[in-house]
């Protein structure tokens, strides 16, 4: 019996060495010299800064670049990859469709043309970089508008679509496709932003001054927080105004109102040091009477 223990126990730990250490090692070393780019995560790199991995979708917004497929997962890699789980029967399903297929055909220079099914269904991970030729074909009127491309630009920006297309896997399984942001990338480069397109781009600074103006004073809001107290002798005057020293000292803005300490010496020690309303005189019925804020009665 004992035997047999050992043996497993040794199993355990061979198998744990072998398939948790030699054998990732092994891989990683092997992939970084035959492949290292894409086992790097086959990085994007402009101007020496990363600006995203040619497996994944990024959003892109503005009429000036091709939109990549809608995503169920907001275009997080972060979070788990996936679909909005919605089956062919759901309304909620049906009505973004809708609703993503109005917006789209509501653009400029869209056409009459109904924009691709990809274009308003969103991929089954929510990160598929691709999109297929005839949806970046759709969009390139769009895109050579925003860009101020004339007749012959706009050939010439289909040209690059064109060009730019992965054909099927092994040369019969699908239709031919595009990679969006290498698509994007390549479009800067043959057909660059003039200075007033990418104003476009940019939030208005009104806009963006008045939203942190707005988020300043959020972070500046305080809460107040008032203590009541009846029946003397319980103890509350004190506790509240132990509390009150308390937060004084954690630099919290405390004030003190009416209070009556009823002559205990032990209330009146804790009160001592805490800001205090000023006494005010008020008149009523031809009468003055003082409004103390605490007495030792």
């Amino acid at each position: 019996m004992k035997g047999i223990i050992s043996q497993a126990f040794k199993m355990i730990i061979y198998m744990t060495i072998l398939t948790g250490l030699i054998y990732p090692l092994l891989i990683t070393f092997i992939s970084q010299v035959a492949i290292p780019h894409q086992a790097g995560g086959s990085l994007v790199i402009k101007d020496g800064k990363v600006i995203g991995s040619s497996l994944l979708a990024q959003q892109f917004q503005g009429d000036v670049y091709f939109w990549p497929r809608p995503s169920a997962v907001d275009f997080d890699p972060v979070k788990p990859s996936g679909g909005s789980n919605l089956g062919p029967t759901s309304k909620k399903l049906k009505d973004d469709v809708a609703a993503r297929m109005q917006a789209i055909m509501k653009l400029p220079h869209t056409g009459e043309k109904e924009a691709p099914s990809e274009l308003v269904y969103a991929s089954g991970s929510g990160l598929d970089p691709h999109i297929s030729v005839e949806a970046a074909l759709f969009q390139s009127r769009r895109v050579a508008a925003a860009r101020s491309l004339d007749e012959t630009g706009e050939a010439k920006l289909n040209q690059l679509i064109t060009s730019l297309a992965e054909g099927n896997q092994w040369g019969f399984l699908g239709s031919a496709y595009i990679n969006v942001l290498t698509l994007n990338q390549t479009l800067d480069q043959k057909f660059p932003l003039k200075n007033s397109m990418i104003d476009e781009e940019k939030p208005n600074p009104d806009e963006l001054l008045k939203a942190i103006t707005i988020e300043e004073k959020q972070k500046k809001l305080g809460k107040l927080k008032l203590f009541f107290g009846m029946s003397a002798g319980v103890g509350k005057t004190y506790a509240m105004l132990e509390e009150a020293q308390q937060k004084l000292k954690e630099g919290v803005d405390v004030v003190v109102g009416v209070v009556n300490t009823h002559g205990r010496k032990e209330t009146e020690a804790v009160l001592k040091g805490l800001p205090l309303f000023p006494e005010k005189w008020v008149k009523y019925k031809d009468a003055a009477y003082q409004n103390s804020i605490w007495t030792a009665s």
